[in-house]
């Protein structure tokens, strides 16, 4: 029997109902575990002990069996657990809890568990119950899961965040000309064609179209990211952007366009305003700002998926969470056990803490006090998902240092929605403290920090880790003879071209003026020789224009890896002293360290 591929919609179900049944299969033992503080709380009572010890207990037990009962879809059970939640809590509130109030407590301890062993149909928990909720996709038994099956589902995906997918990440490879353009010109010219060798040196796939219909037939059989229209005279420019304009219509999309033409009178830019394009240039157009406008309006860019530090005691909700987070492109990272927090904060780096308010031994708001006791976790959020409503007990947590509190059970998007706008606010505001305005990469301070980490990481695993300096050559001739924002328009060039070559897990700073400094994990130094080899061919094509002259620019490069060096500094040196032999030897070429 051939196995069917499942969607990744299926797939989450798969394992989303997976985790309900642990959770059903797992509830006698909850029950034993009320049952155990219970006697806690009999044996206190009778030896006349301080009862907050068994209170604590059992209003975790029951607080976390609320939450996850909920987020499971038993909204019965979990409802019952809540109740039993919130009158365990008033008995910790008070000064001196009276005899009947525990005897209250016990009794009704004591009715819900005997309701869910004997009547499990009247807590929503009958065997009928197991079909519901995440078992709502019917999944054939020999289904295998397949990953390219189709995008992540409705109920996960955030719509307006930047939240890639893993697999994205883990497997883009710049070089590939998967990024269609489609550049549509009445007639093929010499500036045409060198439109389009220029961008396949930033690793974009341009495919050409000369007339309404054959760029509609272009879309329809394979739909470009970005639309380039290259018009000569006044009249063409109006004709070309009113037909753009019905192709959206008829075909009801939207796709980005910019517009080249020889001139800019003003009914040529309002015809492009009304047809939805979203840049203008006039000719000659200056390349490398086109190319980087394109960058732009394709949304290209060092995206990392969020890493998500998720704090719960209760495995099988933590699982839950984790499989929608995961689902949505998210780098999630499970901790059970909170004395684990700052092993996992220097490790995993999160961006992001996602954490309950009730767990053994502290709790969330203890947690949060630990994290902003120390000045390097000011700034990473913390957002709260917990069964707890008391709006009083909110604010006090959102005040310790909390950044949002959400409540269980919490629907997959609004989960993924809140986390990826925290994240990408948390993003925003690292870029403006560690990047270089001008290149977007991190500044010399951020990436000897980062260095750092990775020569320990290295170290710890024994594993490879290079390093490359790069520096322009002959930097100073060019801001001497085209001026600073020419010279300013190289660096960025050359930052892009990086970034486009690069694999996510590499790491470029700007590490002087015109000095780059790049991190290569796992990559021995042959092999990252070859990359910014490869780099550096490609960097020396392309032309640079200024003051309607057209330049080529070129630079110098040392590699070096760790096994000669002991710590980020002498590594550094190591492959600057690389980087000089390069230029010695009469630059534009790369060397390894003997």
């Amino acid at each position: 029997m051939t196995d069917t591929p499942l969607s990744m919609e299926q797939a989450l179900a798969v394992k989303l109902r997976q985790l309900e049944a642990r959770f059903l299969t797992g509830l006698s033992d909850r029950l034993a575990q009320i049952e155990s503080g219970l006697m806690q709380m009999d044996a206190a009572q009778h030896s006349g002990e301080p009862l907050a010890g068994a209170l604590a207990e059992l209003h975790r037990v029951l607080h976390t069996l609320a939450g996850t009962a909920g987020t499971f879809g038993f909204a019965v059970l979990g409802e019952h657990a809540a109740v039993l939640e919130l009158a365990i809590k008033a008995l910790q509130e008070s000064a001196a809890p009276l005899p009947a109030e525990i005897n209250q407590l016990r009794a009704n301890l004591q009715q819900f568990m005997a309701q869910v062993r004997s009547d499990p149909h009247q807590m929503g928990v009958s065997p009928d119950a197991e079909a519901a909720p995440a078992a709502a996709l019917t999944v054939p038994d020999s289904a295998t899961v397949d990953s390219s099956a189709g995008p992540a589902p409705p109920a996960t995906q955030a719509s307006d965040v930047d939240c890639p997918a893993q697999d994205d990440v883990a497997t883009q490879n710049p070089l590939a000309p998967s990024r269609l353009i489609l550049l549509w010109r009445q007639h093929a010219s010499p500036a045409h064609q060198e439109i389009i060798n220029h961008l396949e040196l930033f690793g974009y796939q341009v495919e050409f179209c000369d007339s309404e219909q054959t760029c509609s037939a272009a879309i329809q059989a394979r739909r470009p990211q970005c639309l380039i229209l290259d018009t000569d005279g006044n009249a063409q420019a109006i004709a070309v952007a009113q037909a753009l304009g019905r192709i959206k219509k008829n075909l009801q999309i939207n796709i980005p366009s910019l517009f080249i033409a020889a001139e800019s009178d003003f009914s040529a830019r309002l015809a492009a305003a009304r047809a939805g394009i979203e840049s203008y240039f006039s000719k000659p157009a200056d390349l490398t700002a086109l190319s980087e406008k394109l960058d732009e309006l394709c949304e290209l860019g060092p995206r990392q998926p969020c890493r998500i530090l998720v704090i719960d005691d209760d495995p099988v909700c933590a699982e839950y969470h984790e499989q929608l987070l995961a689902q949505a492109g998210m780098h999630v990272r499970l901790l059970s056990d909170p004395s684990g927090l700052l092993q996992e904060m220097m490790e995993f780096r999160p961006e992001l803490v996602l954490m309950d308010m009730y767990m053994p031994h502290c709790t969330g708001l203890e947690l949060a006090r630990i994290l902003r006791q120390d000045n390097v976790y000011l700034d990473v959020p913390i957002v709260y998902l917990s069964t707890e409503r008391d709006e009083l007990r909110q604010r006090d947590a959102l005040a310790i240092g909390g950044d949002e509190f959400l409540c269980k059970p919490i629907d997959g998007a609004q989960l993924t929605s809140a986390i990826c706008s925290r994240v990408s606010r948390y993003r925003k505001l690292r870029e403006l403290i560690l990047r270089d305005s001008l290149t977007g990469l991190y500044k010399h301070s951020s990436i000897k920090d980062m260095l750092d980490r990775e020569v320990q990481r290295a170290r710890r695993n024994t594993t490879p880790l290079s390093v490359a300096m790069l520096d322009i050559d002959h930097f100073k001739q060019i801001n001497d003879s085209w001026g600073h924002p020419v010279g300013d328009h190289v660096l960025r060039t050359l930052a892009r071209l990086m970034w486009q070559h690069l694999r996510r897990v590499d790491i470029l700073g700007r590490y002087g003026g015109e000095e780059f400094l790049l991190i290569m994990p796992d990559t021995s130094v042959e092999a990252a020789r070859m990359v910014v080899d490869s780099v550096r061919e490609v960097f020396a094509k392309i032309r640079h224009h200024a003051q309607d002259s057209d330049f080529q620019v070129t630079f110098s490069a040392g590699v070096a890896d760790l096994r000669a060096s002991d710590n980020a500094a002498t590594l550094i040196q190591a492959a600057d002293e690389a980087m000089y032999q390069a230029k010695k030897q009469g630059r534009n070429r790369v060397c390894p360290r003997p």
